[in-house]
């Protein structure tokens, strides 16, 4: 059978920086990349490496309210896009690029980890990100499997008239990177992440140096077209794999199952992960 080991499973999309940048920077080289996770270039002692992620990025800027709400502030938004990326870092150690792939699965189903730096002694090597691990592993998800048998089904979504502020304060309380969008007729009409909300307001602060207005928050989804994604939606019965390619292409990290006026269920990086430890398992 296969053996992947930690070096096999780098992601080399993923953005490493070399020098302390502002966290409104961070976002846009992200974005640019589609990648949810970057990594300082140093490795500290003990073997300690510093990754950023969106998700930490989210917790900063925003503040959570009552019932999925969330609360926004211009100067709280303003002091962290402005912030040297090293005030969201966190510590996680490093793998040793022989760490093998059920060691990997098991750190990112366990602790929730995101992304995975790889280092040899003091140099870090690269990162694993769930998207490389998907991409690498797939072959351990059985071809008789069908996207049905994979999928979550509860699927919660968010209406294209609902304000910005509400999608954001329901991924934030759900620890959702993303959220498909539905109209009134309920017919699914995109996906929206959090990273491009990030984005959006990152852009701002790339092109005016400030925020002057709150009003992106009160504005609603659907007069905000541009930062709603197309939706990848999928029939029940494709292969499993055929949706993993599907996902990896997908640049929101998930692809939705059913039609557009019936969703059946969401297959995220997070779910396939999940089958591919599974099988690893029984194998094993």
């Amino acid at each position: 059978m296969f053996y992947y080991r930690a070096i096999d499973l780098i992601d080399p999309m993923v953005p490493i920086f070399h020098t302390e940048t502002d966290i409104w920077d961070l976002v846009l080289r992200l974005y640019r990349v589609r990648k949810i996770c970057a990594s300082i270039h140093k490795i500290f002692p003990g073997g300690l490496a510093k990754i950023y992620t969106i998700k930490d990025i989210a917790r900063e800027l925003f503040a959570s309210g009552e019932e999925s709400s969330v609360v926004t502030e211009i100067s709280r938004l303003d002091n962290v896009m402005r912030k040297s990326i090293g005030y969201i870092a966190k510590e996680i150690p490093s793998l040793d690029p022989e760490a093998p792939l059920t060691y990997i699965i098991d750190l990112i189903m366990n602790l929730g980890l995101e992304c995975l730096p790889v280092a040899k002694e003091d140099l870090l090597i690269g990162v694993i990100s769930e998207e490389s691990v998907i991409d690498n592993a797939r072959v351990y998800v059985p071809l008789e499997l069908r996207a049905e048998d994979i999928a979550t089904k509860k699927v919660e979504t968010i209406d294209l008239d609902a304000p910005l502020e509400e999608a954001v304060g329901l991924m934030l309380q759900k620890g959702f990177r993303r959220v498909p969008v539905k109209d009134q007729s309920d017919n699914i009409v995109g996906i929206l992440t959090m990273l491009d909300v990030i984005a959006e307001i990152a852009e701002i602060f790339r092109l005016e140096r400030e925020l002057r207005s709150l009003d992106i928050f009160a504005k609603s989804l659907s007069e905000q077209r541009k930062i709603i994604r197309k939706p990848i939606i999928l029939q029940p019965d494709i292969g499993a794999r055929e949706v993993i390619d599907h996902i990896i292409r997908s640049g929101v990290g998930c692809v939705l199952i059913g039609s557009e006026n019936y969703l059946a269920g969401i297959v995220t990086e997070r779910d396939v992960v999940r089958v591919i430890k599974k099988y690893i398992d029984v194998l094993e």
